[in-house]
């Protein structure tokens, strides 16, 4: 977990019926008195998993985990994003900008070493 503090956290799970693909699990943490304090994570399957490589073109840089699989970090207008596979699971961590000043993307490695 990044070290800024939550007070909530929620999740939900997505299941597309109609089409049987986009399948997700969304959990995000959020501080009810910081609420700068805000950090998400998506996981899905491979088979639905998002292509997010041409971050890469975009300023987006690239991190090797511990396992040696590649991660992509980029930004958005609100979140910093590292983007890595593993066990046939695709994981977006997201820690909202306006933190990313106490939280690093070796803070986003360092949670994308931790997955098992």
């Amino acid at each position: 977990m990044p070290s800024i503090s939550f007070t909530h956290k929620f999740g939900s799970i997505y299941e597309d019926k109609q089409y049987n693909m986009n399948h997700s699990l969304y959990i995000m943490y959020v501080n009810k008195d910081v609420r700068e304090n805000i950090y998400k994570i998506d996981i899905r399957p491979l088979i639905n998993k998002i292509n997010f490589k041409d971050k890469l073109n975009r300023n987006g840089k690239e991190f090797t985990l511990q396992d040696r699989s590649k991660a992509i970090y980029f930004e958005s207008p609100q979140f910093i994003f590292l983007i890595f596979e593993k066990n046939d699971l695709q994981y977006l961590l997201g820690i909202y900008r306006e933190v990313s000043n106490v939280e690093t993307p070796e803070t986003l490695v360092r949670i994308a070493n931790s997955v098992e």
